[in-house]
């Protein structure tokens, strides 16, 4: 299997921006991690910045082409277009999307049982919970591109937030950790939503044991950290709710 190689100038040349997030989008094949290239079907870390994709055209039928991610820049606007046809989530990083994996049924249970009880908690509040399928949008500086993450659990109690597709204003944010994306939630992403200024909470959940992270921001702007064992609770004070760890690994643990 070959190196990453930039995109053919007889390929970029037949293709218009929509054609290339398509096929990027629907014709993923092949996924490149730590030189090691396996089919999608072996299931993959897609946390990789290099993609692999099977496009056909003129010249050649069915061409394995490798593509950096870093050589594409995709806008906003064309980002958020693929998005509403592709078969695979992909998270957005000034022009550049990354596909997402799929998680365990621990993972999926426990993102389940929180956002469950946070609506049915926050019921006729005017806050809205949201669970994997919505992103969150950061805005970067002024003439920048932004970044689009899909957050496990989500709530925004903003009036502001009426766009359909993303919401920019939560208060809060759950990520349930996967050992192939852990560092990515506690380091890249929490840095991001931390330039929320709507964010009051940001919690992270272990999936293997009863263990929550919740990071908080003081009133003069520090974020503190403060981890939760077995017999703790986790008070919620964005949305005024408190779980017990029974609550949240219910069926799990």
């Amino acid at each position: 299997m070959p190196s990453a190689i930039r995109l053919p100038s007889k390929v970029s040349d037949r293709l218009n921006i929509i054609e290339l997030i398509q096929f990027i989008l629907e014709e993923v094949c092949w996924i490149r991690t730590d030189h090691k290239y396996l089919m999608e079907t072996n299931q993959p870390d897609y946390s990789t910045h290099n993609i692999l994709f099977r496009y056909n055209y003129p010249y050649k039928s069915e061409e394995l082409i490798t593509m950096e991610l870093a050589t594409a820049f995709i806008s906003t606007t064309d980002y958020l277009e693929g998005e509403k046809i592709s078969p695979i989530r992909h998270e957005y990083l000034g022009g550049q999307i990354f596909a997402m994996s799929g998680g365990s049924e621990e993972h999926n249970r426990i993102a389940l049982n929180i956002a469950s009880l946070l609506r049915f908690h926050l019921r006729e509040s005017g806050c809205k919970t949201f669970i994997a399928e919505m992103k969150v949008k950061i805005a970067i500086a002024e003439n920048s591109s932004d970044i689009f993450y899909y957050p496990d659990v989500m709530v925004t109690c903003d009036p502001q937030d009426t766009e359909k597709y993303y919401k920019s204003f939560p208060c809060l944010i759950v990520e349930v950790l996967s050992p192939s994306t852990q560092d990515l939630d506690r380091r890249e992403k929490r840095l991001n939503y931390q330039s929320l200024a709507s964010l009051q909470e940001y919690v992270l959940v272990s999936q293997t044991e009863m263990k929550v992270e919740i990071y908080s921001p003081s009133k003069v702007g520090y974020w503190s950290r403060k981890s939760l064992g077995k017999e703790d609770y986790l008070e919620l004070n964005s949305v005024g709710l408190t779980l017990t760890m029974a609550d949240i690994y219910d069926e799990v643990l």
